[in-house]
């Protein structure tokens, strides 16, 4: 998961009593210090003290308690709360500005029925292993939360004095655990996820992102891979949604558009990069993914992130 490039921490505490509602649904443009305009949010929630409620607008509701990770991939608009009908709070009004330690704080004093979570933002590239996962994953941590909320912690004591650097690897930490214990938790119940874990597909993606400039034949690569081409091509598209052709490709875009947001480097050296032979070609396939060419997102990106 190294080429997800998660960055661009930003971190709730919220303690509240009694009965509340919160929708939830941030963007990078709320957090302009910390995220790439265009990044892809994610978000998660861990639960101190339960219970809590959360559902995707839309969705069923999930139950969380006291140890459960509750992610979302796809920044979803959701709702947490206490289970009572009472109308929802906007994330962005109850979240506020963050304190002198650079935290956001909510709370809710009270009594009765008190619950406490940590949350967390992250920006990421819009990688196609994201969309191979699902929009709500729960990790029922139960007797293993120790290392979730240890982590949280020091990242809330430590976020005025720590390196913006330090924070997003904790955080991202924080997320790739959280995958990897999902998907090993439902490994026998997803085929999806199952696929995830497949040798085959594992290995289809580590000869892909060895060279992704690397044009190589389906052939050549299920050759590699040590199994047939329709072996390989069934198993990888049942994990990811999609061809080996069109995973690589997709990265290449993905990959492209950081290097445009991050370097100035020509726009043709970053297209040969990517593995495209001329850039015309590489421009054709951005302006198709991205609408716009290379020069002008750009361009565009620069203005946003001033």
């Amino acid at each position: 998961m190294r080429d997800l490039s998660l960055s661009g921490a930003v971190f709730l505490d919220g303690e509240l009593a009694g009965d509340w509602s919160v929708r939830s649904q941030m963007e990078p443009a709320d957090f302009p210090d910390q995220m790439a305009p265009d990044a892809r949010m994610i978000s998660y929630h861990f639960i101190r003290q339960g219970p809590v409620r959360c559902r995707i607008e839309g969705g069923e509701e999930v139950l969380l308690d006291a140890g459960d990770l509750v992610v979302l991939t796809r920044n979803d608009a959701h709702f947490l709360s206490s289970g009572e009908t009472v109308d929802a709070v906007d994330a962005k009004v109850a979240m506020g500005r963050p304190d002198d330690e650079g935290i956001h704080r909510v709370r809710l004093p009270g009594e009765r029925d008190r619950r406490a979570l940590y949350c967390g933002f992250l920006g990421g590239s819009d990688h196609p292993l994201l969309d191979a996962l699902p929009a709500l994953m729960v990790v029922r941590t139960k007797d293993h939360a120790d290392w979730i909320e240890r982590t949280f912690r020091l990242i809330v004591e430590d976020l005025r004095t720590a390196s913006p650097v330090m924070v997003a690897q904790l955080a991202a930490g924080i997320f790739v655990e959280a995958v990897r214990r999902f998907v090993a938790e439902h490994h026998d119940g997803e085929e999806m996820l199952a696929a995830l874990s497949d040798p085959v597909v594992g290995k289809t993606l580590s000869a892909i992102h060895a060279d992704l400039a690397r044009e190589i034949a389906s052939d050549t690569l299920a050759a590699q891979v040590g199994v047939s081409r329709s072996v390989m091509m069934e198993r990888f598209s049942k994990a990811l949604g999609c061809g080996p052709t069109s995973y690589r490709n997709r990265l290449r875009l993905a990959t492209a558009a950081r290097a445009l947001r991050t370097s100035d480097r020509p726009v043709s050296q970053i297209g040969f990069a990517a593995g495209y032979e001329s850039e015309e070609g590489f421009s054709r396939a951005f302006k198709k993914a991205y609408g716009v060419s290379p020069s002008k997102y750009r361009i565009f990106s620069s203005k946003e992130g001033a």
